[in-house]
């Protein structure tokens, strides 16, 4: 009988001691609560596949001259978004194709049906996103580019060189995908920390170059160089990264931004 009591009690004391204390249950082990780290994880997964993934670094050219086609082509704001939206989609479907075929590489070795049946209903998913971000080319791209030949024998495009609104956020877009496209192709072996600085330093001088070359506001000039320079202080106080990579990373940006600028002016008077 007393064996019975103290093996109860037993129970009794680990059940309690393995329940947690608060509602909350604990974190995962690995787990960050860091937004920032969060938004380095994710760009660190979207250059791993812009690096190991021929589809993936094709649809990622292919965004950029989309991009800048819906930068120089006169486009209306919902042609606009149904061209990004189709773009995003094939890139959204090319990253999930490849986290499933990682998965799948590491859970099962060898052939198995199943894992091909997982690799070919994710590569149907791609293939589905980009027929469709075709038709969305085929119909909005298509008339404005057979429109170009008679808006530029009129000079058409001068609207836009007063309005340097779409001129930044194109460009920013095209530096973030630029700068992601860099990194990938120099850096090798796996991803130190220092790689992001790198990239929010060139993304952080980029930015502010492009805003020095097009705003006339005196405000918004004097705030651009700090903007850039609290990005970069930021990194280099944490102790692990150092001033090179920061040089570096904005003369990346800038040369990026003033390379964007320069093809922009040249296609708009």
């Amino acid at each position: 009988m007393s064996s019975r009591s103290s093996l109860l009690a037993r129970r009794h004391s680990g059940g309690a001691a393995r329940r947690p204390r608060s509602g909350n249950p604990p974190p995962l082990p690995g787990k960050s609560r860091n937004l920032l780290d969060s938004v380095q994880f994710a760009l660190d997964g979207i250059v791993y596949a812009v690096r190991h993934e021929r589809n993936v670094k094709i649809h990622f050219v292919a965004a950029v001259v989309v991009l800048v086609a819906c930068l120089i082509l006169p486009l209306d704001p919902l042609g606009v978004l149904m061209v990004l939206g189709a773009t995003s989609l094939v890139l959204v479907a090319e990253l999930i194709n490849t986290a499933i075929e990682s998965v799948v590489n590491m859970t099962i070795q060898g052939h198995h049906p199943l894992a091909r049946i997982a690799k070919d209903v994710a590569a149907a998913a791609v293939l589905v996103s980009a027929f469709f971000s075709l038709g969305v080319a085929w119909q909005i791209l298509i008339p404005a580019l057979s429109a170009v030949y008679w808006e530029l024998q009129d000079s058409g495009w001068s609207r836009l060189a007063g309005d340097p609104v779409p001129l930044l956020c194109f460009g920013v877009i095209l530096l973030t995908l630029g700068v992601v496209v860099v990194l990938a192709v120099s850096h090798r072996g796996p991803f130190p920390p220092s790689r992001l600085v790198l990239g929010h330093a060139a993304l952080a001088f980029g930015v502010s170059a492009a805003v020095l070359s097009v705003t006339r506001e005196p405000l918004a000039s004097l705030l651009a160089i700090p903007f850039a320079a609290m990005v970069s202080r930021r990194h280099v106080h944490t102790g692990i990264h150092g001033w090179p990579q920061v040089l570096g990373g904005a003369t990346l940006g800038v040369l990026l931004s003033l390379c964007l600028l320069m093809a922009a002016r040249k296609v708009i008077p």
